[in-house]
């Protein structure tokens, strides 16, 4: 477990007897717990709640308390209630359900009847039943507390306000100091949880935590899917029956260019994703429970992939250190088509031109992140790629800062229902050929163009945003953006427009060909 600081911060909520934080004390002691990793104490919570007349019991806390590698089948969850000795041990198998997210810095267990707890907090209703658009607006400035092993010795009630929520994150003045990670952190009106306290934010000199409902409703897809073993068999069957068909592909195949200059000879350079950080940033992945379907992205490259630099074949390794200067041919041959390309050649920095006109897409469905940040990408052939069963196109193009020119004439797009980010970044970006995107199931458009600078005209004429909900920074820092066409564009069932052509500078209302008047309200 690292060790994160916590700070002492000065209460701002009006004075509370203390009777009455002993009373909550006393009724709530035992819905929380001490956890005992490697020497290191933290604190989690018991939660239970209804979810499509089911009812959800389970244990709470931070990633930096519990992480993937305690939550791996045959270990055991140590924990003490209400400061006693004894220790209860909660067992991790391949069974039990579980979700741990390291971006969220939340973990979740499930908890069975054989863990005899007895005590569980409530959750409250708008964190799963409810649909609010703004939860800053709903919380801002609530009076909440937070229950907490103080030093890890003894439980102790923190009042304060909740001051801002932002990006699903919690910004309070609740006093916190080392071991209070994994608190929950309660409405004070009506003794209900709305988030998990994490860490302390120097730079803003507030504490902070994270709003309960994105991780649970992730806990819950993620275990809706792990549960139906059929479904999974069917799955695996699938993938038997595309090896025998397909065999060895040898027409399969990704060129890419790469340039080592002087200051990279020695250095190990990434040459293709190993998809950790995203794993580490989605959920948790169980390779002993040969969970295939939800992350198994890099067991899927690693089986199907077979590079070769510069006409040499080289052991499958995702990272490789070069020993001179000059520019090298990457192939990447694949004996099997893929399903997922998301994050393929994300944060290879180096790659200056990829060509994929020999990769077979046709199987594709998730394309998130493909070229991330691929800062040095000047040329790319997508001229055959099939994306005819594609639906994430998130960030796919995300901080390719190098790149001048995409031509996505032959791109299928009727199934994507996500685009946000796709091109955010792409601050060199002129010209990019959108004439054949088919958005008619696409939900979410935020940051699409954010920060392409240097593009002067798009025509999205032939988009259609009956179904896009948010619209946020779409076109937020174009600020060389001199016209634009949106003849076709709805914002009916769009929720969020803010900052959506914020910064950009050189763009007229009368510029901006719309039949949409609420498009232009903010302008």
């Amino acid at each position: 477990m690292s060790e994160i600081k916590e700070k002492y911060i000065e209460n701002t909520l009006a004075p509370i007897s203390i009777k009455t934080t002993e009373i909550i004390l006393d009724q709530m002691k035992n819905c929380i717990c001490k956890i005992h990793i490697e020497g290191n104490k933290g604190t989690g919570f018991f939660i239970k709640f209804k979810y499509n007349n089911k009812l959800l019991r389970l244990l709470i806390t931070s990633n930096h308390i519990l992480n993937r590698k305690e939550l791996k089948p045959g270990n055991n969850i140590n924990i003490s209630l209400n400061n006693e000795k004894i220790l209860k041990t909660i067992k991790i198998d391949s069974k039990r359900k579980k979700y741990t997210n390291e971006k969220l810095d939340i973990t979740i267990i499930e908890i069975k009847d054989e863990d005899k707890i007895q005590n569980f907090l409530l959750l409250d209703d708008n964190m799963i039943n409810n649909t609010i658009n703004n939860y800053n607006e709903q919380y801002k400035n609530e009076s909440i507390y937070i229950l907490n092993y103080l030093n890890g010795k003894e439980i102790f009630t923190s009042l304060g306000i909740l001051n801002n929520i932002e990006d699903n994150k919690i910004f309070h003045k609740c006093n916190t100091d080392i071991s209070s990670s994994g608190s929950p952190i309660i409405l004070l009106k009506n003794n209900k949880v709305i988030g998990v306290h994490n860490s302390y934010d120097k730079n803003n000199n507030f504490n902070f935590g994270m709003l309960i409902k994105k991780p649970l409703l992730e806990y819950i897809k993620l275990n809706e899917v792990n549960k139906n073993k059929n479904t999974k068999i069917v799955r695996k069957k699938i993938i038997l029956e595309n090896k025998i068909e397909n065999k060895i592909n040898i027409n399969n195949y990704i060129i890419a260019e790469i340039n080592i200059k002087e200051e990279d000879i020695g250095k190990k350079i990434r040459i293709i994703n190993s998809f950790e950080e995203y794993k580490r940033n989605h959920g948790i992945y169980d390779i002993e429970e040969k969970d295939y379907y939800l992350y198994e992205n890099e067991k899927e490259i690693k089986s199907n992939c077979k590079i070769k630099i510069n006409n040499k074949n080289i052991n499958f390794n995702y990272f490789h250190s070069f020993k001179e200067k000059g520019k090298y041919i990457i192939e990447y041959i694949f004996t099997n088509n893929l399903t997922k390309a998301d994050l393929i050649f994300a944060e290879c920095e180096l790659i200056t031109n990829i060509n994929l006109s020999s990769f077979n897409t046709q199987n594709i469905t998730n394309m998130n992140g493909m070229f991330g940040l691929c800062k040095s990408l000047t040329n790319i052939n997508l001229s055959n790629i099939n994306t005819q069963k594609v639906i994430y196109m998130s960030g796919m193009f995300l901080g390719c800062e190098a790149l001048t020119y995409i031509n996505l004439s032959s791109f299928n797009t009727q199934k994507v229902t996500d685009m946000r980010s796709m091109f955010l970044g792409c601050s060199s970006l002129i010209n990019i050929n959108l004439s054949n995107f088919n958005t008619q199931n696409v939900t979410d458009m935020f940051s699409m163009f954010f920060g392409c600078e240097k593009l002067k005209y798009l025509n999205l004429s032939n988009f259609n945003t009956k179904k896009v909900t948010n619209m946020m920074n779409m076109f937020s820092g174009c600020k060389s953006l001199t016209n634009l066409n949106l003849v076709n564009f709805s914002t009916k069932n769009v929720t969020d427009m803010r900052n959506m052509f914020l910064g950009c500078e050189l763009l007229k209302k009368e510029n901006i060909i719309t039949k949409d008047k609420k498009l232009l309200n903010d302008f």
